[in-house]
C-alpha cells in the first residue's frame, strides 16, 4: 500500500515525516523471519512473519531516487518473494525501483541499500532476471563477484 506524506529528506539516505515538506510516495518494506508461532503436542510450530521494519519514500517525480524512514532494518523490498524463490530454487526478478517493484505486483524484488551485505539474502536463488541493462553493472559487483554465485540473466521470472 503506498501512502502521499509530506516528507523532508536527510542528508544520510533518509527521510522524516514532515508537514512542511514535500508530498512523496511511501511504502512499507517488511522484513522475512521464521518465528515460533505456537506449539503442537509439544513440539514447536514455526511460521512464516513478514512485519513492517522500515518504511520507503520517493518523490511522485523522481523516483530513481528514495530514502529510507530507519535505514537498517532490511536493505530489500520483497522478503516473501525473495524467500519463496529461494525455496523453490526459482528466479527472481530484480525492479530498478521501489514504485517499479509495486508496479509489478510486488512480484520480485527491489534492493534498497546497494552498500548492504546481500549474499546471505539470495542464497538459494541461481538467477536474478531484469530489464534495464543499467542493473547489471551492480548486480555483477554485488551477487557475481562473491558467494553464492547468482547467474545474471535478461528475462521472465517464474516465481510470484
Amino acid at each position: 500500500m503506498i501512502h502521499l506524506v509530506r516528507i523532508k529528506t536527510l542528508g544520510n539516505g533518509r527521510f522524516e515525516i514532515n508537514a512542511e515538506g514535500e508530498s512523496a510516495r511511501v511504502a512499507p518494506v517488511r522484513s522475512f523471519e521464521i518465528e515460533m508461532i505456537g506449539v503442537s503436542e509439544g513440539v514447536p510450530i514455526d511460521g512464516e512473519v513478514y512485519e513492517i521494519v522500515d518504511y520507503v519514500a520517493w518523490m511522485p517525480d523522481r523516483t530513481g531516487t528514495w530514502w529510507l524512514l530507519y535505514g537498517d532494518e532490511t536493505p530489500i523490498l520483497g522478503a516473501r518473494a525473495l524467500r519463496i524463490a529461494a525455496y523453490y530454487h526459482d528466479a527472481i526478478r530484480l525492479y530498478e525501483t521501489p514504485e517499479a517493484w509495486l508496479l509489478g505486483g510486488q512480484r520480485g524484488v527491489c534492493v534498497l541499500l546497494w552498500t548492504a551485505p546481500l549474499n546471505d539474502l539470495f542464497v538459494g536463488i541461481g538467477l536474478v532476471e531484469y530489464d534495464n541493462p543499467a542493473l547489471v553493472e551492480r548486480l555483477t559487483t554485488a551477487f557475481c563477484s562473491r558467494e553464492p554465485r547468482v547467474e545474471v540473466c535478461r528475462g521472465d521470472s517464474h516465481a510470484t
